[in-house]
């Protein structure tokens, strides 16, 4: 039970990090957040380095045993990708703003990868995104694992 509600908190973690770059990145969003663009550059950055260490203990926690079920489903997959998409874009944050002279398509690059792993987090987790009254009765059938 509390390993569902860390992964649920954690599923909103990696929805905010991504959903703050699409803020910066989104040109109708963006434009509304001018004055205050700088600070969400920071929150954004910031947060997504925070999120980093949570995540990583998620992929090995749940993602590893997962892995080594038997059998390969849809969920496998997504997870596997929303991993390798959501450090990716880490990493190629993290190289741009070290590596002296970066290339200018490593943003383009990275603003596509954090897209993508905004939507497998949402395709990812499902169950995080079910009203309250819904995931009761869910956890209730599976006996509340």
């Amino acid at each position: 039970m509390w390993s569902l509600r860390l992964l649920r908190w954690l599923a909103l973690a990696t929805a905010v990090s991504a959903g703050t770059g699409v803020l910066l990145s989104v040109p109708p969003l963006s434009f509304f957040i001018y004055p205050v663009y700088p600070q969400i550059y920071v929150v954004h950055g910031w947060f997504s380095i925070a999120v980093a260490a949570p995540f990583a203990a998620g992929v090995l926690l749940h993602g590893v045993p997962a892995w080594r079920a038997r059998g390969r489903s849809r969920m496998t997959w997504t997870g596997l990708l929303l991993a390798g998409a959501y450090l990716g874009s880490l990493g190629l944050a993290l190289y741009s703003s070290r590596a002296p002279d970066p290339a200018r398509w490593l943003l383009f690059v990275h603003m596509g990868v954090g897209m993508v792993a905004l939507v497998l987090t949402f395709v990812h987790a499902p169950r995080f995104w079910l009203p309250v009254r819904e995931r009761r009765r869910d956890e209730t059938l599976e006996g509340g694992r």
